[in-house]
């Protein structure tokens, strides 16, 4: 027997995402994002005076890093079960 080898690429398979789905195939796009740090700056950003720009603090307190991952339904356009929790060490 001889098999014909098919290769898709991602942005084909995003774009027939909706006929997949009709014949029962769901595709789901998975990003994880590690290393967020959750940041909260020390003192409020200072008033804006006239022909002055804005006054950013750039004093932050570090709470730790987060990790982000999300399940997105391509054909749906609908994230699917999100997660965010600690940081992964594996």
């Amino acid at each position: 027997m001889k098999f014909k080898k098919q290769v898709k690429y991602i942005c084909e398979l995003h774009q027939e995402a909706k006929t997949l789905l009709e014949q029962g195939i769901h595709l789901i796009s998975t990003d994880e994002m590690t290393g967020i740090q959750a940041l909260e700056r020390l003192f409020p950003n200072k008033r804006i005076k006239p022909k002055q720009v804005e006054k950013i603090e750039f004093e932050y307190e570090r709470h730790g890093t987060l990790s982000l991952i999300a399940n997105w339904d391509v054909a749906r356009g609908k994230v699917v079960s999100p997660s965010i929790g600690p940081t992964r060490t594996e």
